[in-house]
């Protein structure tokens, strides 16, 4: 029986683009070419630090909004696929719950009616 090799990955990007993807064999491995990495980067003088740490934050919240793009598009896709008839139990259980979450749901657009019971249980604790 093939015994199934885990790896880890890094993306690299550039103006908050993918531009490469490195494969290592531990998670050692990696750390030591992130540290690397941070290491080449760092600025030398302190006005320069203080202006690669702002671009990083801009380029954490382009990563961010990114990741969270390809995310969204993710669920669209399950969704049709779903429209389709092509997802078992399993599929629609990760749906769901990919769906069971506000920033989601937000995203897509979709309002969630509370049932009548839950709103009368509201109701009740608030009196």
């Amino acid at each position: 029986m093939a015994e199934e090799q885990t790896h880890f990955e890094i993306i690299e990007c550039e103006s908050h683009m993918p531009v490469a993807i490195r494969q290592f064999d531990s998670e050692e491995e990696a750390m030591e070419y992130l540290n690397m990495r941070l290491k080449s980067e760092q600025p030398a003088h302190p006005s320069e630090r203080h202006e690669a740490q702002e671009s990083e934050g801009t380029t954490a919240q382009g990563l961010h909004e990114f990741s969270e793009q390809l995310r969204i598009q993710s669920i669209l896709r399950m969704l049709e696929m779903n429209a389709r008839g092509e997802f078992n139990a399993f599929e629609r259980i990760e749906l769901y719950a990919a769906l069971n979450n506000q920033r989601t749901r937000k995203a897509l657009g979709i309002t969630v009616e509370s049932s009548p019971c839950k709103q009368n249980r509201q109701r009740i604790n608030t009196q």
